[in-house]
């Protein structure tokens, strides 16, 4: 008993792309990181994709085993937009980063989607995240929606415990 919430004009599939928990980093270039998965990448592509997750001053030729935790997230970050998605699933984006680094990382989320107006669906168990970065929230409970509506509404007045 699901409702349509969002849906792409007729005969469009929507394009999803995925930002994981654990960021998988080859022991590769930048550039191949970033089209892994994908059918080859223009680097004008990849470039603007490093440039959008704030990566634009690394050389998409040198090695990544040696960027930071939030650098590999941003690589991630930049990996999903390569392909211009709709749609941005953020899985516990920033669950294994600094406090500091996860600020900057929702920060850079938030740009991209007011920039681009990109639908974005994080999945999280932090409820202060889901205060700053969602518009709307549906809480989960045993894999069924037991709350949705706005995120302060749903925050302020939980029908759930």
């Amino acid at each position: 008993r699901g409702r349509v919430l969002w849906q792409t004009p007729a005969g469009v599939p929507p394009r999803i792309a995925y930002v994981p928990q654990h960021v998988a980093i080859l022991d590769a270039s930048l550039h191949e990181n970033v089209v892994f998965g994908m059918d080859g990448g223009r680097d004008g592509d990849v470039r603007a994709a490093l440039a959008v997750a704030q990566l634009a001053g690394h050389d998409p030729a040198a090695g990544s085993l040696q960027l930071s935790g939030g650098e590999r997230q941003r690589a991630a970050i930049a990996r999903a937009l390569v392909s211009a998605p709709s749609v941005l699933v953020c899985d516990e984006v920033t669950s294994a980063l600094d406090v500091s680094v996860q600020a900057a990382v929702i920060e850079l989320l938030r740009e991209i989607q007011d920039e681009t107006g990109m639908a974005m669906l994080f999945v999280t168990h932090n409820i202060t995240l889901s205060r700053h970065i969602a518009h709307r929230l549906a809480v989960l409970q045993k894999g069924r929606i037991v709350d949705h509506g706005l995120t302060e509404d749903v925050l302020a007045r939980p029908d759930s415990e």
